[in-house]
């Protein structure tokens, strides 16, 4: 019988990452998509496309092109639909674009700074 220490310090990721913080992060990004579904796919009261937009408002949507789950095509409609929407593309992005390095911070510069950032 193996012991938790044991298990611990010699099941590890290929990163050098223990094992169970692995499966913590596993475990959070499947709920994130589930997450993501279940919005999708439930009914909102409202229609996007149908949003009261004016230059005073801040509306921004960072999206990945390369998003398996959310077209940008569907976007890019909705775009056309809401044209002052501020919307950004990361050219080589998926669905979890908070995971690339300095999404963060040029999400927050662009809200708070105005400044826009390739990612």
């Amino acid at each position: 019988m193996w012991s938790t220490s044991i298990v611990s310090t010699t099941l590890r990721c290929s990163n050098d990452q223990p094992l169970h913080l692995r499966l913590l992060r596993d475990v959070a990004w499947f709920e994130t998509i589930r997450n993501d579904f279940v919005a999708c796919f439930e009914q909102w009261d409202f229609e996007p496309a149908d949003l009261s937009i004016s230059k005073e408002s801040s509306v921004h949507i960072w999206h990945g092109k390369k998003d398996p789950i959310v077209p940008f095509q569907l976007l890019r409609c909705l775009l056309q639909k809401q044209p002052l929407i501020n919307y950004h593309e990361m050219p080589h992005g998926g669905h979890m674009i908070a995971e690339y390095d300095g999404t963060g911070d040029a999400i927050l510069r662009a809200l708070l700074l105005g400044e826009e950032e390739k990612i």
